[in-house]
């Protein structure tokens, strides 16, 4: 075998290969997490707000400028939050109202982009008390690249009765420094482009199952679309007008589809794709739909200029036709431009190749096909270099095996953009390698102590875990000559005038669901939207504006037709 020295990456060779050899394999029935990834960007001339986007992702109370609104209703879900920040940040911007404060402040355009929004699943298999931890470590490749961010984990019951743990994100789009927000950071749209965004869900996903993997827990999430993982044709997203038309008592056919077609799911349970069983291991990149001739030339180029580079020798040129791959002497690796392929008699260095190779060619995360037993030397390769497969979850061995070498670079990893510690926190009673509990009975109990864990801290050493924009005291304002700002909500309810119906009665949306069915939230549920007095208001200075405007010109008219009139000697005054 040739050396890797060309490859190297940020981990101890010689301990992977020794955490490969004591693989014990396994096969195991693996359970796929829901996949709900979502990305946005917040945009002021929609009616979106950064402030309005941190009430209601912590569930407190704003008033941005546009209005007042509350979102204490949800904070019974709402397990915790906390700030990520990069290296060069100042600690300051850790505390959630200085976090908040510094995001207020720093926009002036009225068409401006406040941030980016990021929402994605989690496995119920998560204990309610690692969420926070497992969310965090999901974003951190966003914090190395500069951004800062605030997340928060909820965990409220879905249409099965079942928990639903989610994660909402804020990421700022300005380059921090020690002064605050700087310019914005023009070149990081790129990554939320790529792929069509595949590339940064493919991220997302692969970050949760590492992290699964790294707890102990058995879970996958797998990003790709329903027909390439063999799930059945998503279920159509109904706004919630007509939830709130159907618990009216009125007929709404939409909904009587969804009940049936979700009874015909109970019914018949859904028959997924396995991995596919064939001789050897096949891996391609989990972003990729379609592998044009292009794309496929490039990285058949780029893999040959590496692997040159490094010394190994190639049994096919990168100039050969596509059906040529190209299999590196001495070695089990191949690649043809759109997969790598491992033979049956592969070795726990050919699997460090094949991930290296990945990340040489930009490969968010990798969807393994074939033998169990190679994935989970992928597993092993690829945990450590946050390299890893969405389409499975590795054997309980493996998982065991990951967990004792990676937890302490897990926790490391969360603690520097961690300034407050709260993960840290939650993590010290949990060791390498434990297996994490189930859900099951008792639940509700772990779920009222993790509550408790991260709501009762000492005065500014943490986040409570309902944790409000809005806190009695001095106002914080939005414009340094306007009344807008984080203000002190007068109830737990949104002032009456607020103007938006859902947010006015919460229950809405949050109520008690129907025979099994779940009111989705509407896109725009954190929407600013105008207060119908400011609007009434606005229109009647508009229209004394325009009545204004038309005595001006009737007087200019007037005096036009007076002077045409003198030029002309017709002038009607007399002498």
């Amino acid at each position: 075998m040739h050396s890797r020295s060309g490859l190297a990456g940020p981990f101890d060779r010689h301990a992977v290969k020794a955490a490969q050899r004591q693989v014990l394999y396994t096969s195991v029935k693996n359970k796929m997490g829901f996949c709900y990834i979502h990305t946005g960007v917040i945009q002021r001339a929609k009616g979106y707000t950064a402030l309005a986007r941190l009430a209601y992702q912590t569930c407190g109370s704003v008033n941005d400028g546009f209005r007042r609104v509350s979102y204490r209703a949800y904070a019974a879900h709402h397990l915790g939050g906390l700030v990520l920040l990069p290296r060069h940040a100042p600690a300051e911007l850790a505390d959630l109202l200085e976090f908040v404060a510094a995001v207020g402040l720093r926009e002036n355009r009225r068409d401006a982009q406040e941030g980016r929004i990021v929402d994605f699943a989690i496995p119920r298999q998560v204990p309610p008390e690692l969420l926070l931890a497992v969310a965090a470590f999901v974003l951190l490749p966003f914090v190395e690249l500069g951004m800062s961010i605030r997340i928060d984990v909820e965990c409220p019951p879905a249409s099965d009765g079942q928990p639903n743990p989610h994660a909402h994100a804020y990421l700022a789009m300005r380059e921090v420094d020690r002064d605050g927000f700087g310019a914005k950071e023009r070149s990081w749209n790129q990554l939320f482009w790529r792929d069509g965004g595949r590339h940064v869900r493919s991220i997302i996903a692969a970050r949760l199952t590492l992290a699964c993997a790294i707890l102990c827990i058995d879970a996958h999430v797998d990003p790709r679309h329903n027909e390439a993982k063999g799930a059945d044709t998503p279920e159509l997203r109904l706004p919630g007008v007509l939830f709130r038309m159907y618990e009216a008592g009125r007929s709404v056919h939409q909904i009587e589809n969804l009940k049936a077609q979700r009874h015909g799911k109970k019914t018949q349970p859904t028959q997924r794709h396995a991995p596919k069983v064939t001789p050897g291991l096949m891996i391609t990149n989990a972003a990729a739909s379609k592998n044009g001739p292009t794309k496929v030339a490039a990285f058949r180029q780029a893999f040959a200029e590496k692997a040159m580079e490094v010394g190994y020798a190639l049994e096919a040129m990168a100039e050969e036709p596509p059906e040529a791959p190209l299999s590196l002497a001495a070695t089990a690796v191949s690649f043809d431009g759109v997969a790598f392929r491992l033979k049956e008699n592969c070795e726990a260095e050919d699997a460090d190749i094949v991930v290296l190779f990945a990340r040489v060619l930009g490969w968010p995360s990798l969807v393994v096909e074939g033998d169990a037993k190679i994935a989970d030397l992928i597993a092993v390769a690829g945990a450590s270099i946050d390299m890893f497969m969405v389409n499975r979850s590795p054997s309980p061995a493996v998982r065991h095996i990951i967990s004792q070498t990676n937890f302490e670079r897990f926790k490391a990893a969360i603690a520097r953009a961690d300034r407050l510690g709260i993960v840290a926190k939650l993590l010290a009673d949990v060791a390498p390698g434990s297996a994490a509990a189930p859900p099951g009975e008792g639940r509700e109990d772990v779920v009222a102590a993790s509550v408790t864990e991260i709501d009762v801290e000492p005065a500014g050493a943490a986040i409570p875990a309902e944790a409000v924009l809005v806190q009695p005291g001095p106002e914080v304002s939005a414009e340094p000559d306007s009344e807008a700002g984080l203000d002190v909500a007068p109830s737990a309810e949104v002032i009456p005038n607020s103007g938006d119906r859902a947010a006015m009665d919460p229950t809405i949306i949050s109520g008690p669901s129907l025979d099994g069915l779940e009111s989705l939230p509407d896109d725009d549920s954190w929407q600013i939207k105008p207060d119908p007095n400011v609007v009434r208001q606005n229109a009647r200075h508009v229209q004394a504006y325009y009545d204004r405007l038309q005595r001006q010109v009737a007087e200019a008219e007037e005096i036009a037709s007076r002077m045409t009139n003198r030029v002309k000697g017709r002038d009607p005054r007399p002498p």
